[in-house]
Order: C-alpha cells, then structure tokens, then sequence
C-alpha cells in the first residue's frame, strides 16, 4: 500500500511503527486513539504520564533504586545494564519499536509510578522485541512501583523529583511462547492496513485535521 501521502507522519512513513501503546488501543477496538497515535496527536498528556517522564529521567540519572538491585541479586553484578533501550524489530512491512526501562542479564525491568495491573503483557512483549533485535533469551520481568517525593508541595510541570521509594514490585518468569507477540503484531498490521484502504484514516485526517 502506497503511503507517502502521509510522508509527514514518522509512525506512518516510510514503514508502519508499532508500539505497545498502539497495541493497547488496537486490542480495545479504540480506532481513535489508534490513529491519533499513527499520526502523532495524543491528546495532551496526563499529570499521570507527565510525572512517570520526570520519575523515569531521575532514576536514569541517578542510580537504581536498592531494593531493585537486591531482588536482581546475582544478576546486577559484572553485567552491563542498559537503561531506557530503544529497541525497533524491522518486520515484513512495519517496524515494532520499545522503550525498556531497564536491562540487565536475563531481566527486564519497567518502572511504574501507579497501579502495576496489567503490565504483565507489557515485559512479555519486551522480552520477544530483546530476543528478535538481540538474540538474547530474557528470563525474568520485574515491575517496579516507584513513589516519589517531589520538591514542590502541590505537583506542576516544572516539578522535579526530591527523592523516590520502592512501593510494590511484581516477578514474573518469562516461560512461555514469546512467538504469540509477533503474530498479535502481524494481526494488528494487517487490519491497520485494512481500515486505512477502506479510508478510514483519511476520513479521520479530513475530520480533524484539515
């Protein structure tokens, strides 16, 4: 399918990118959001959102928080860590692209700064995108609450992290079959695909852009 009529649009052109929040609103039928999300027009982030941008910079900047590297054990010494690894699949077609909070040996770890419900996915996905762009077999996905204490009393965009703790935190063993995630992907892809032939994205373009 020729594209290059949304050549101003990185998620669109040249390639379809992929993300797991785009699979999020695919999953729930939330066309919407799915193509505000391909052409870039989320609506303006949540405080929510805001917060976890600013938690995620200082924890980078940092150091990872001690009750991390004490349930990471063995795994945190002599091995190389790689915070915020951006990670793109190259696939038949589209590109699947992922932001991992932290990696390190057969781990990935994702920072939370609320409810870590149904998240679980979320490290599935991430430890097929390390496997297909690395070759590397992750075995273990971590979720991590992160509470933070802010230097403000009232919270504002120019707030900045004072200090943070370590609320709960989730282990899952990754065992099962990570190939699942390339076919949703391919499944997500195609129908994409299938709606913006029937011009549905174009309707969507007209309507709220032109």
């Amino acid at each position: 399918m020729d594209l290059s009529r949304f050549k101003n649009y990185r998620r669109l052109y040249p390639r379809i990118r992929l993300s797991w929040s785009l699979y999020k609103n695919w999953a729930r039928g939330d066309y919407i959001n799915v193509w505000k999300y391909l052409l870039g027009m989320e609506t303006v982030k949540s405080d929510a959102l805001q917060k976890g941008k600013v938690v995620h910079q200082y924890i980078e900047e940092t150091n990872i928080p001690s009750k991390v590297k004490y349930i990471l054990g063995d795994s945190f010494i002599n091995n190389d860590i790689s915070q915020e690894k951006k990670i793109e699949v190259n696939m038949n077609g589209y590109v699947v692209v992922g932001v991992i909070d932290l990696l390190i040996s057969d781990y990935v770890v994702d920072w939370k700064t609320g409810s870590l419900n149904g998240y679980a996915s979320q490290l599935k996905l991430y430890s097929w995108l390390v496997k297909k762009a690395l070759g590397r077999k992750i075995n273990h996905g971590l979720l991590v609450q992160i509470i933070p204490e802010w230097n403000t009393e009232n919270w504002s965009e120019e707030s900045k992290v004072k200090s943070i703790e370590v609320g709960r935190t989730s282990l899952y063993v990754i065992n099962q079959e990570l190939d699942v995630w390339g076919i949703r992907f391919e499944a997500m892809y195609d129908d994409i695909l299938f709606n913006i032939n029937e011009g549905y994205l174009d309707d969507f373009v007209e309507r709220e852009i032109s």
